[in-house]
C-alpha cells in the first residue's frame, strides 16, 4: 500500500514531465485551462483566488507547521508531531528541487532567477503534505462520517490552492497536478511515519489545530494578501481575454516571451 501511494505519484510527474518535453497534449491542455479560468473572470474571484494563493504562503505555512508541532509535543505525540516536521521539510526540499531540475518556465513573467521555473508547484506540493498529514492526525478517534468531514475539508482546501494558483498566473494545470502528487507522495510517507502514535486522539485536539489554522490565517492573511495583490494584480489587470497566447509556446513545451498585455 505504501510502495504504490510512493510509485503512483512518483509515475505521475515522469509521465507529466515527458509530455512537456515533448509537446505532448498536455501542453495545449494548460494553455486551455488557462484560457478557461480567464474567460470566466470577475474583480470578486481574483480577490478571492489571490486570497487563497495568499494562504498557501510560506510564510503562513511555517508559522501554522511550527504552531501545530508544539501543540503536539505539548500533548506528548511525539511521532505526529515528527511526522508533520518530516513532510512539511521535505516538500520545502523536494519542490524547489525538482523545479531546478525540470527547468519549465511560468506561464506569466512574475518571477525571477529559481523562482520562475515553475514545474511542481511548490504551494500544491506543501497542501497536499501539510493537508493529508492532518487530516490523518486529526481523523483519528473519530467515526466515519467525522473521517469523512476531515477529509473532505482537506481535499477543498488542497483543490483550492491549486486552482488558485493556476487561476493568478502563477502555474499552469500541468504544475498543479505535479505538484499534488508530489505532496500526495510525501504525505503518505507521513501518514506511515505517524501510524504508530497514540490511536486514542481526542477529538477536541482536532478543533485546536483548527483554530490554529484559522489564527495563523487571521494574523498573516491580511500581509500576505497585500503581498499576492502587488505581484498578480498586475498580471490580472492586463491579460483580460488571453491568459496564455499559444503562438508563444515554446521549449520545453513553455512561453519563450510573455503573453500579449503583459
Amino acid at each position: 500500500m505504501l510502495a504504490a501511494g510512493m510509485l503512483l505519484p512518483v509515475a505521475i510527474i515522469l509521465i507529466l514531465a515527458i509530455g512537456i518535453l515533448t509537446h505532448g497534449p498536455i501542453v495545449r491542455l494548460d494553455a486551455v485551462v488557462s484560457e478557461g479560468l480567464f474567460a470566466h473572470r470577475a474583480p470578486w474571484t481574483d480577490r478571492l483566488m489571490i486570497a487563497l494563493s495568499a494562504l498557501g504562503d510560506g510564510s503562513e505555512r511555517t508559522t501554522a507547521t511550527v504552531l501545530i508541532v508544539m501543540f503536539l509535543l505539548y500533548r506528548r505525540r511525539a511521532r505526529d508531531a515528527l511526522a508533520l516536521s518530516v513532510v512539511m521539510i521535505a516538500s520545502a526540499i523536494l519542490a524547489p528541487s525538482l523545479k531546478t531540475a525540470f527547468h519549465f518556465a511560468r506561464p506569466s513573467l512574475l518571477y525571477t532567477g529559481a523562482d520562475a521555473f515553475s514545474f511542481p508547484s511548490g504551494h500544491a506540493t506543501s497542501a497536499a503534505a501539510l493537508f493529508i498529514t492532518l487530516a490523518f492526525i486529526c481523523g483519528r478517534g473519530r467515526s466515519r462520517n467525522g473521517r469523512w468531514l476531515i477529509g473532505g475539508l482537506a481535499a477543498l482546501m488542497i483543490g483550492l490552492t491549486g486552482l488558485s494558483r493556476i487561476y493568478v498566473g502563477a502555474h499552469w494545470f500541468s504544475d498543479v497536478v505535479a505538484g499534488l502528487a508530489l505532496g500526495s507522495a510525501v504525505g503518505v510517507a507521513g501518514l506511515a511515519l505517524a501510524a504508530g502514535g497514540s490511536p486514542n486522539t481526542a477529538p477536541w485536539e482536532g478543533w485546536v489545530v483548527l483554530v490554529i489554522l484559522l489564527a495563523v490565517a487571521a494574523v498573516l492573511l491580511p500581509k500576505t494578501y497585500r503581498k499576492g495583490v502587488r505581484l498578480y494584480g498586475p498580471y490580472l489587470a492586463r491579460s483580460i481575454g488571453h491568459a496564455v497566447d499559444p503562438g508563444h509556446l515554446g521549449g520545453p513545451g513553455r512561453p519563450i516571451a510573455p503573453p500579449p498585455g503583459l
